[in-house]
């Protein structure tokens, strides 16, 4: 007789609550990175490149973050590093409209991405610690729509907010934040610090992976291409087309809406095609999106392009953490799952840095051809000089 696999659905308890209230919180810090850009260029009046420098330290920060946090993971609980992640994430948001000066803002920034990826990972673990085997799927699938809706939110709210006082953008995060560690701190003691064994991955170097590093560097050129919404885009849609604040917020909301409606069902349906077809066409949708940006004079014509984008993330990086996910045995599978975070990581401090340099030096319409040519080339990465194992097909 066939069984079905089932998600194991578990009661929603007062911990796993708090830990999803704190996901949200988080969530609307990585939102509020999204304004970072903006509220230097037009509330600090720094040029694009010195905002574009500053920016690219909230991706630093992401990855000393990431590594700290799981490095952390062996000496403290994963609730007390949440706590402390959140409330030193509130601090630095709450700094950051303070100050006039480059290099304070550089810092600061690196601090927000610091504790921003430091608690994803503790989070993550922690709420898995609150149920049993069975249930922490549907309990990280949820966390997961959390977080997409927070982002979405998040974004359009603010661009009202901004509106209305820039720097309100960021003590309302500054505010939930450290409200969140608070209640974060109450379930400190719940659980005991979770020390993993570290298991021996002899003969495991992905570097020497030539195909891998294929992968990865189609990864990487996506990654730069779309760090750009980090950077110039909000910027181009201010200055460039002279839509309002709002417009931004609103192609973030239909971003999230697509998103969460879209991406299981589509993710579903994209199984009958083999994997590599389908990243370089999500690769290719992501550069055209990007692309038709520069021809975009009107909210409609902006809202078509992000659509294009929106569906090409979703089919680029559902396959491509597939095809990584799968690359190796289960045993020697976390260095590949590494050096994926790394990189996607690492894209997030060279794009906002190479968008600002030629949206500065050569105008805006480069920095979205550029963006359009470095998805072809990871597109024909892909499809033509990517090999991957046949568990990733």
């Amino acid at each position: 007789m066939k069984t079905e696999t089932t998600v194991a659905v578990p009661a929603i308890s007062r911990s796993i609550q708090i830990g999803f209230f704190a996901t949200f919180t988080n969530a609307i810090c990585t939102a509020i990175s999204f304004f970072i850009s903006l509220y230097l260029v037009t509330v600090s009046h720094f040029n694009i490149l010195n905002a574009s420098i500053i920016v690219s330290s909230f991706g630093l920060g992401a990855i000393v973050g990431s590594y700290s946090s799981h490095k952390l993971t062996r000496y403290f609980s994963n609730s007390l590093i949440c706590t402390y992640a959140l409330i030193f994430n509130a601090i630095s948001l709450a700094l950051f409209p303070h100050h006039k000066y480059f290099a304070v803002y550089f810092i600061v920034t690196f601090f927000i991405g610091l504790t921003n990826y430091a608690f994803i990972p503790a989070n993550q673990m922690w709420l898995k610690q609150q149920v049993n085997p069975r249930e922490s799927l549907f309990i990280l699938q949820l966390r997961r729509f959390i977080n997409n809706f927070g982002i979405g939110l998040a974004v359009f709210v603010g661009t009202w907010v901004a509106n209305v006082h820039f720097a309100w953008v960021f003590y309302i995060g500054a505010g939930l934040l450290l409200m969140a560690g608070i209640l974060q701190s109450t379930q400190s003691g719940v659980h005991a610090p979770v020390l993993e064994e570290k298991k021996q991955q002899s003969g495991v170097n992905v570097w020497r992976d030539v195909n891998f590093m294929l992968l990865m560097g189609s990864l990487l050129l996506i990654g730069i291409a779309f760090s750009q919404l980090r950077t110039t885009y909000a910027i181009f849609l201010f200055e460039e087309l002279h839509l309002p604040h709002t417009t931004f917020g609103m192609i973030f909301f239909l971003n999230m809406l697509v998103v969460m409606t879209c991406q299981v069902p589509l993710g579903k349906w994209l199984h009958r095609f083999p994997k590599n077809f389908m990243m370089g066409a999500g690769a290719f949708l992501i550069g055209l999106g990007l692309y038709l940006t520069s021809s975009s004079h009107n909210i409609p014509q902006a809202l078509i392009a992000a659509l294009i984008w929106t569906l090409g993330e979703i089919i680029f990086f559902s396959r491509a953490y597939a095809i990584v996910k799968n690359w190796a045995p289960k045993s020697q599978r976390k260095p590949y799952m590494n050096a994926y975070q790394l990189i996607y990581a690492s894209a997030l401090v060279i794009g906002p840095v190479t968008g600002g340099w030629l949206y500065f030096n050569w105008g805006p319409e480069w920095v979205w051809s550029i963006c359009g040519i470095l998805a072809i080339v990871s597109t024909v990465f892909i499809w033509f000089g990517l090999k991957t194992p046949k568990a990733s097909r």
